[in-house]
């Protein structure tokens, strides 16, 4: 009966020892690639196992917690490409979440795997943050960013009633100049119409009425004692005592100190001779009548 139980003892001795050699043999293996790894001008593979199952995922909820994975491949140096992973991973989470900062919400890395060899690694970085914390922040910036929004609506809706009122007002501005322009046409036509008009048909001697009949209504009418002068443009008609002495050019109008000098004869056409008399006919020398 001894025999099956010293027989057992020894079988569990040796699984005991054999297990002991490969614990020292692994340790020891271990301990020759770290040292490989650590040595001056030599590079070796870092974890390079098979990457886990959430290297292949973006964004997953799992229990109460939110994860997100980045990866960085093709890294010149091992502290990039795990940087570059981290980033990648962040930026997941935005676009996860759907904002432009996670400043305010609790998220932090949570698991990182990199494997590689010399001048090129492939790392991936895995971060986590409370799911409800993080519904709350996306819903929390949604409605800031949808106030932001209705914000810069109505500064760009304020700033178009701005520049379509310019707009408009520049239009009227025109319109108004336009009409001015049409308007101050008109009275330089009425003017120099009205002005040809007196110098071609007022003689010396018309009566005030029969100036009127001709050119209508004065622009202005100025009494001067005995002296009555009617404005048609150009012109000033000079009556004395009822009758037309002479033409004053508006130029040369002076009011109550105007007076018909030979100057002013000579626009009446119908009376300065020749001969320079005042009061004759202004008769060419061939018999023509002298416009």
């Amino acid at each position: 009966m001894k025999a099956p139980e010293q027989s057992g003892a020894f079988l569990f001795a040796a699984l005991r020892d054999r297990a002991l050699v490969l614990k020292y043999y692994c340790m020891n293996r271990l301990l020759a690639v770290l040292l490989l790894c650590a040595a001056p001008g030599r590079a070796c593979a870092v974890e390079n196992m098979s990457p886990p199952a959430w290297t292949a995922k973006t964004c997953y909820i799992e229990g109460d917690w939110l994860y997100c994975a980045g990866k960085a491949l093709g890294a010149s140096d091992e502290k990039q490409a795990r940087a570059l992973a981290r980033d990648a991973a962040f930026e997941e989470l935005r676009k996860f979440l759907r904002v432009q900062d996670l400043e305010g919400l609790d998220a932090a890395p949570h698991e990182s795997f990199l494997q590689g060899e010399k001048g090129r690694f492939d790392a991936y970085a895995l971060i986590r943050a409370d799911y409800a914390a993080a519904s709350d922040f996306s819903h929390k910036s949604s409605e800031a960013s949808l106030e932001k929004l209705k914000e810069l609506q109505a500064e760009q809706k304020a700033d178009m009633d701005s520049r379509q009122a310019i707009v408009l007002e520049m239009r009227r501005d025109e319109e108004r100049m336009s009409a001015l322009e049409a308007e101050s046409a008109k009275i330089r036509e009425r003017i120099a119409a009205v002005s040809e008009k007196a110098a071609e048909n007022i003689c010396a001697g018309m009566t005030t009425a029969e100036v009127k009949r001709l050119l209508g209504e004065p622009s202005v009418s100025e009494n001067i004692e005995d002296r009555l002068f009617l404005n048609y443009g150009q012109y000033w008609v000079a009556l004395q005592s009822g009758v037309v002495a002479c033409l004053i050019k508006t130029a040369d109008f002076k009011g109550k100190r105007s007076s018909c000098s030979r100057k002013q004869l000579k626009v009446t056409k119908p009376f300065f001779a020749n001969d320079g008399a005042v009061g004759a006919r202004n008769v060419m020398p061939s018999g023509t009548r002298r416009r």
